[in-house]
């Protein structure tokens, strides 16, 4: 059965490795970057095969890149929240980095930034952005433009929901396509929360409060912490969305989880 011709509520991930174009693409580049450019078709968010494998690979450096840099290297910086501030003073580093040209200096235990902002920095470590007029435009603009710009361009290509236990035909059926790929960017409540998928599944045992399920890379001080505030240390570390829907069904009132490709392109220049 030919990818386009799959069922995504239903197809796993044995179908669509099955299918020619996985095994096709499989053999001309590296079997996980087919398999993420299979579900990128398969959902929706690209046409083509050319395009989708040129996505993946995208995805899997920006990764590979948070992996290496930021979280094997023990990343603990001071979360503070953010948004537009305009030209007003601000003590966080990563917006006098963007809008002066200050030093940004990770892995420090006195860097300031938020969960977005190392989402976005994993981005530049991995040469996805390397002109920052669009961020400086969108510091200095509006929050609504804000919002809007970084939620678009965080699920650039279309924005899914996290629900992989959702019943289908009366039976819960979790799909390959359920699942955010390696260097899909997941929300909570848009931009409550940003964190980067690595594509994997964390099993248990899990260390508390890190629940089994999909992995993600997160910089915030929940789950581990229920009260903080500005300026709590966290590290850049592996976590799953399970823990922090579990954090935020405990805490919120629940939390609406969405995933998608991004578009790195709508923040650079």
């Amino acid at each position: 059965m030919q990818l386009n011709e799959l069922d995504k509520g239903i197809a796993s991930e044995q179908r669509v490795k099955a299918t020619p174009e996985y095994q096709q693409l499989a053999a001309a580049n590296d079997p996980a970057v087919a398999y993420v450019a299979c579900i990128l078709v398969l959902r929706g968010d690209f046409v083509t095969l050319d395009e989708a494998v040129a996505q993946a690979k995208q995805q899997m450096r920006v990764v590979e890149t948070a992996v290496n840099e930021l979280v094997k290297k023990d990343t603990q910086m001071w979360w503070r929240p953010s948004g537009p501030t305009g030209l007003a003073k601000t003590s966080n580093d990563f917006i006098k980095f963007v809008r002066n040209g200050e030093k940004l200096v990770f892995r420090s235990p006195t860097t300031k930034m938020n969960c977005w902002e190392v989402v976005i920095s994993a981005g530049m470590l991995a040469g996805e952005i390397t002109d920052l007029s669009q961020l400086q435009r969108l510091y200095q603009g509006t929050q609504q433009q804000f919002t809007n710009t970084l939620v678009k361009s965080f699920n650039g290509y279309k924005k899914h929901t996290y629900d992989p236990t959702r019943k289908k035909g009366g039976f819960t059926v979790p799909a390959a396509a359920d699942y955010p790929m390696s260097g899909d960017i997941v929300l909570f409540n848009g931009l409550d929360h940003v964190t980067l998928a690595t594509g994997q599944a964390a099993a248990g045992p899990v260390q508390p409060p890190h629940l089994p399920g999909q992995e993600i890379i997160s910089f915030w001080p929940a789950p581990r912490l229920t009260d903080f505030g500005e300026d709590t240390p966290a590290m850049v570390e592996y976590t799953t969305i399970e823990s922090i829907q579990q954090w935020g069904q405990t805490n919120l009132n629940g939390m609406e989880v969405t995933f998608g490709s991004p578009d790195w392109r709508a923040l650079n220049g």
